[in-house]
Formats: C-alpha cells, sequence, structure tokens
C-alpha cells in the first residue's frame, strides 16, 4: 500500500497466511498543513505525477472517480481512464459521458461474465479465500496497467461506509480495499483518498446536520452530480454460481476497522501545524 511517508499501515498480508487475525490498521502520523479540499487533491495530482508520471485510472463512473479524472484533467496533468464494463450499465453510462465530456480517450475492457468468474477465482477466491468478487474489476484493471507500466489510481478512500454519517464509526478501512495490493506488490496502485493526511484531513466533515448522508456530502465536497452507490448486477447464473463458491468459504466477511470522530480528530489535530 503506496501512501507518503507510511502515515498508514494494515496487517492485511498477515491475514493472508492466517485468515484468524483480526484485521488491523495503524495511523502514523506525520506533521501537516491544513488544506482547502481542491488543494489537497491538487497536490496529490501533482505528487503523483512528478513520482510516476505514467498514471492510469480504475474509472467506474462513480462520484469518487469522477472527482479524480476531473482534478487531473484540471490540471492537464495525463492520465488513461480505464472503463472495465460488467454488469453496471448505470455507472458505465456515467464513464463514458464524462470521457466524452472531457474529450478523453478511455481503455475500454468489456468484461464477459464467465471471464469475470474466471478472474475472480483466479485471484480473490483461490489465493485470498474471500468473498469479494465485486473488487473483481479493480483486478483487471490492474492486469492491464501493469502491461502499461502504469500506476494505477483507485478510489479508495476512508470515509462513507454507512448510509449516514456516523460519529461513532466515523472513518474506516476495509481489507477489500487492499486486494489488488496483494496480487500485484510489485506494481504501484495507490488509492487517491488516503494517499495523505492532508487529504483525509480536507475530506472530513468537521460539522453537520442530523441525519446527514455521506453520499450528499461527497458529492458536494467533490462538486460531482449526485447519485446513490450501485453496484453490478449479475445475472442468476452468476448469482448462483458465486453463492455456491462462497458457501465453501471459511471466511464469508469483510473485515474492517474504524474510528470515532473524537479519534480520528484528536489523532489530526494533535499533528497539524
Amino acid at each position: 500500500m503506496l501512501v507518503k511517508n507510511d502515515w498508514l499501515s494494515t496487517n492485511f498480508e498477515e491475514r493472508v497466511v492466517d485468515k484468524n487475525i483480526p484485521f488491523r490498521a495503524s495511523f502514523h502520523p506525520y506533521k501537516f498543513k491544513e488544506k482547502s479540499f481542491d488543494d489537497a487533491c491538487n497536490d496529490v495530482c501533482l505528487e503523483l505525477y512528478e513520482k510516476y508520471e505514467n498514471l492510469s485510472l480504475a474509472f467506474s463512473g462513480g462520484m469518487d472517480s469522477e472527482c479524480i479524472l476531473r482534478k487531473f484533467h484540471s490540471m492537464n496533468i495525463p492520465i488513461l481512464p480505464i472503463i472495465v464494463c460488467c454488469r453496471n450499465p448505470y455507472e458505465e453510462r456515467y464513464a463514458f459521458e464524462i470521457c466524452k465530456e472531457l474529450k478523453i480517450v478511455p481503455k475500454v475492457i468489456q468484461l464477459s461474465e464467465y471471464d469475470f468468474l474466471k478472474y475472480y477465482k483466479k485471484y480473490i477466491y483461490e489465493q485470498l479465500g474471500c468473498p469479494g468478487y465485486n473488487s473483481t474489476q479493480i483486478v483487471v484493471a490492474k492486469e492491464f496497467s501493469e502491461t502499461q507500466k502504469s500506476t494505477l489510481i483507485v478510489g479508495g478512500n476512508l470515509i462513507g461506509e454507512d448510509d449516514f454519517i456516523n460519529d461513532e464509526k466515523f472513518v474506516w478501512i476495509s481489507d477489500i480495499d487492499l486486494y489488488a495490493d496483494h496480487f500485484f506488490q510489485e506494481a504501484n496502485i495507490i488509492n487517491f483518498y488516503f494517499y495523505n493526511m492532508e487529504i483525509v484531513y480536507a475530506m472530513l466533515p468537521k460539522e453537520y446536520s442530523p441525519n446527514s448522508k455521506w453520499q450528499e456530502y461527497k458529492s458536494n465536497l467533490y462538486g460531482v452530480e449526485y447519485r446513490d452507490k450501485i453496484k453490478a448486477k449479475y445475472s442468476e447464473q452468476t448469482k448462483y454460481i458465486l453463492n455456491k463458491m462462497n458457501e465453501k468459504l471459511v471466511n464469508r466477511n469483510y473485515e474492517k476497522c474504524s474510528w470515532s470522530k473524537s479519534e480520528v480528530l484528536e489523532i489530526f489535530n494533535n499533528h497539524k501545524v
């Protein structure tokens, strides 16, 4: 997991060996300056380009990846969007429309359900023994980016797990965010929104009203059109195969670490200069 100054670490690789070990994540904070969200994003875009130059983006068409693409485009930094088409026409439509608007030609990978099952079985199911089949598309994007010797940017972030903003589970990280890192450890993959402490702090809502929704907050923060989270919709046959496969797994759940609002703000505020 590539992050600035190794500020965030997990025991994901230990859990690959021993799935009885609970998933853990730890902060290793450094001194940082508070920035606006736009400035924090622009700085990450520039730093990643200066370090890696050849960049690609796992572009689902969701709000997270749309914001990233627009940030790179606004700074005239080249990045290749990779659209893996597999049973999510709602978000795919957004992905194609945004690329057309920005006059960017994406790499499009049409993934049949047979190929989807093959990738899921080869990587996530057999190697990790986990049921995270919705991460298959990122694995496919990463495999392609590796052939291009490209650093893949993904939209992983530490906010928005639940529908509503929750003081007790304010930020979180899931082991599912780290699947592609495991398979391509010699290649670069970067979760844009937790690359450094500056961007994480800039994303955190400091004030909000009761019953505030994460998706609405993120839409306003990103400056992009609101849409609900949409997961891929697989055929009944594929769902049946997935269910039968996952019945054999010992560990059928994702594992997550979370921090309360008071915990995370104390850590960040103590290192803000």
